[in-house]
């Protein structure tokens, strides 16, 4: 799910990078140059992290070296392609090996853009910028999601359902449903929501956020909404439609 870009032209903490990178001065730089964009940043050292925590946070981007411990970077950004649930993720690669057309093989083959090691933090600002930006326009045309006769404006934070019902949320809460209904039927665990709606791990949230403001969203939709959240114990949250 794209986020909202805020009125003066800059992104919402919101926005999530991943960072894949395995050298721990590269990473500090890098996490600085995001953090002064606004960016919330998630980092892992490895091609395996670097799967699991794209298929589960699903980034507006991710900044992927290619030398990583375990598999190569090339390898990760190849699994990620492939996969549809990642493969629609803008993917720039950041290398201290720039090889004889590594560069154009990867353009050609998919990556969004190309940098090599040392490099200048306001450019890596910009073209991660420009990335989340192509990356969000894309998605703009799809504004109203359609579940079960329930419709979910982004734009206008709204849930509509029969002719005159509906229930307008807060950017949290309905950030949390709008996740919830993409997802449904299935289950979408805490870790989740929190890297999705407040940018960080869970256990940065105080240990009742996610629920106070599931609460909040119950009582907004009221009882006669087709759309229910429904908790499943040990695990998190899921909407289903009655």
């Amino acid at each position: 799910m794209r986020r909202e870009i805020l009125a003066r032209g800059e992104f919402s903490l919101l926005l999530n990078v991943l960072v894949v990178e395995d050298d721990p001065f590269v990473e500090r730089v890098v996490i600085q140059c995001l953090r002064e964009e606004g960016f919330a940043s998630h980092v892992v050292h490895t091609g395996q992290e670097a799967l699991s925590m794209s298929r589960r946070l699903k980034p507006d981007a991710i900044i992927l070296d290619l030398g990583l411990p375990d598999i190569s970077g090339l390898d990760v950004f190849r699994a990620l392609h492939q996969d549809p649930t990642t493969n629609a993720i803008p993917v720039l690669v950041l290398t201290g090996n720039d090889k004889e057309n590594q560069e154009l093989e990867l353009l050609m083959g998919g990556v969004a853009d190309y940098m090599t090691k040392p490099f200048d933090v306001k450019i890596l600002s910009a073209r991660v910028r420009n990335l989340v930006r192509r990356n969000s326009s894309n998605a703009q045309d799809v504004q109203v999601l359609k579940r079960s006769g329930v419709s979910f404006d982004s734009r206008n934070r709204v849930v509509r359902w029969g002719e005159t019902d509906r229930a307008s949320l807060s950017p949290k809460e309905f950030e949390i449903l709008f996740l919830l209904a993409c997802e449904s039927p299935n289950v979408v665990d805490r870790s989740t929501i929190s890297t999705r709606v407040w940018g960080e791990p869970s256990d940065m949230l105080h240990p009742r956020s996610i629920d106070v403001h599931v609460r909040q969203i119950r009582v907004k939709l009221g009882i006669e909404s087709p759309a229910k959240i429904e908790a499943v114990s040990g695990k998190g949250y899921r909407l289903i439609f009655c």
